[in-house]
């Protein structure tokens, strides 16, 4: 029975001592299930684009009877929804693709600090020699996986509905748009990570992130129609997301730079912040 007993320590040790495979084990099962539920919701949307297109001018008329403001919050830029990039951007990359993988993003990095903490999984891990810089970094790692994972997810969804409608689009654009997308994901993930661990508090950081990212989408789709908000429009992280249409024009390395800049720096702080925090 000890003999059992030692067995079982030791492999629970050797796992929990190389800390990014753990925390990549810990991203599978929320990450199936969350790309079954991506690509389901992209494929059916990319089903309803024949009727789009064939009937362009009747939602063109559409679009023009709605106020700007609602325009603007919902569709953005992409009002010719007979175009392939028009639909792409009206439908899936303003609001789905970017909505989802904050979703996504801030309820994993939330759970792979804060959530752990409050399970006393933390507590245990950092008994074992590791320091928790390592425990920062291989968690963040971690997430970047699994956001990629996730962008691979919908890049394969996209590319089964463009089979499926007989859509003519680049794919370097639609990789490029899923790119930007990835970027924008690990940004908040980062920003999410650092209030976990700044405060090991799951619900606090939740909140705080979804806050966050919601003011950044009003400000952004607002910042057009309101004077007061156009400067902060221009350094909110849905521009740097979606501001220069990477659809029709690729990314755009001075905001992929900024998305990756946001990311590292909130990782300093994460680290910072964890490295000078009692855990509870």
């Amino acid at each position: 029975m000890k003999n059992c007993l030692w067995r079982t320590m030791r492999e629970v040790g050797k796992l929990l001592n190389n800390l990014f495979l753990k925390s990549c084990r810990d991203q599978i099962k929320p990450l199936l299930w969350w790309g079954i539920g991506i690509a389901s919701l992209v494929v059916i949307t990319m089903l309803v684009y024949p009727s789009m297109r064939d009937n362009s001018e009747g939602y063109s008329q559409l679009i023009d009877s709605m106020p700007e403001p609602l325009i603007a919050a919902f569709v953005g830029e992409f009002t010719d929804f007979g175009s392939p990039e028009g639909f792409l951007g009206s439908q899936l990359f303003f609001v789905m693709v970017p909505l989802i993988y904050i979703l996504f993003s801030i309820i994993s990095a939330s759970g792979t600090m804060a959530g752990e903490e409050r399970r006393g999984i933390l507590e245990m891990l950092l008994s074992y020699p590791v320091d928790r810089r390592s425990v920062v970094v291989h968690k963040f790692l971690a997430l970047v996986i699994a956001g990629f994972v996730f962008g691979a997810c919908i890049w394969f969804s996209v590319l089964l509905g463009i089979l499926l409608v007989s859509m003519e689009i680049s794919l370097l654009r639609v990789t490029e748009a899923v790119a930007s997308a990835f970027l924008f994901g690990t940004a908040f993930s980062a920003f999410t990570l650092f209030l976990s661990a700044a405060t090991g508090n799951r619900g606090f950081s939740v909140g705080i992130a979804s806050a966050v990212a919601f003011a950044s989408y009003i400000i952004y789709t607002m910042g057009q129609q309101v004077d007061f908000l156009e400067p902060f429009s221009r350094v909110s992280p849905f521009h740097f997301y979606i501001g220069s249409n990477p659809l029709v024009n690729g990314l755009d390395m001075t905001h992929s730079i900024t998305l990756v800049g946001i990311a590292a720096a909130f990782l300093y702080l994460a680290i910072f912040a964890f490295e000078r925090r009692d855990i509870k």
